[in-house]
């Protein structure tokens, strides 16, 4: 009996053996000529003119995302969700490009937004912080927002608003002017 245990052992030993062989030379004869590459499209680069000012979205704190709005007030439209990557930066690579892949792919996130916005029109801008705090097996999802500032875009210039969301409790939004390179000038709300 115990012949024929040994018998069939290495009958399946060969069996898979010659299985993964077939595979793995199949493999190497299907493979095709490359493909020519396609070539490199340039980023668009936004920049602020006469008619359009920059808006920049970024989040000041780490573990949350940010999701923007703007537009004229009453009339918003979605930015995008933010978040700060400042941990990521100081991860290994191949954990940088875990944690961009968990960010991106269902919060759809990025480390920061651009757009533009016409000028002499007031803009609003609102951000709501998402996060989700984890205990054990369970776990809360936590917001805090929408908090809303308004501007008067100006030509030529470029803004930039963060949202500080402070020990996960209370939060807030600042809009700065960042034309001048160096420069982070507080831009005062404007009333409507």
């Amino acid at each position: 009996m115990e012949a024929k245990g040994l018998f069939v052992r290495n009958f399946l030993v060969r069996a898979v053996s010659l299985i993964m062989l077939t595979a793995f030379l199949a493999g190497c004869s299907s493979h095709k000529a490359a493909v020519p590459a396609k070539p490199v499209e340039e980023p668009v680069v936004l920049t602020a003119d006469e008619h359009n000012a920059k808006v920049i979205f970024k989040a000041v704190s780490i573990g949350a995302t940010v999701n923007f709005k703007v537009g004229k007030t009453g009339n918003l439209h979605r930015v995008g969700a933010v978040y700060n990557d400042a941990q990521e930066q100081q991860m290994p690579a191949f954990a940088r490009g875990l944690a961009k892949g968990l960010m991106r792919g269902p919060y759809l996130a990025r480390p920061s937004r651009e757009m533009l916005v016409p000028v002499g029109q007031l803009t609003e801008v609102e951000g709501v912080a998402n996060w989700r705090d984890d205990f054990g097996t369970t776990y809360r999802l936590g917001e805090c927002g929408p908090l809303s500032r308004t501007f008067l875009a100006q030509s030529n210039k470029t803004y930039l608003v963060e949202f500080d969301l402070q020990n996960f409790s209370s939060c807030d939004q600042k809009i700065f002017d960042i034309t001048q390179a160096g420069q982070k000038d507080q831009v005062s709300p404007a009333k409507w």
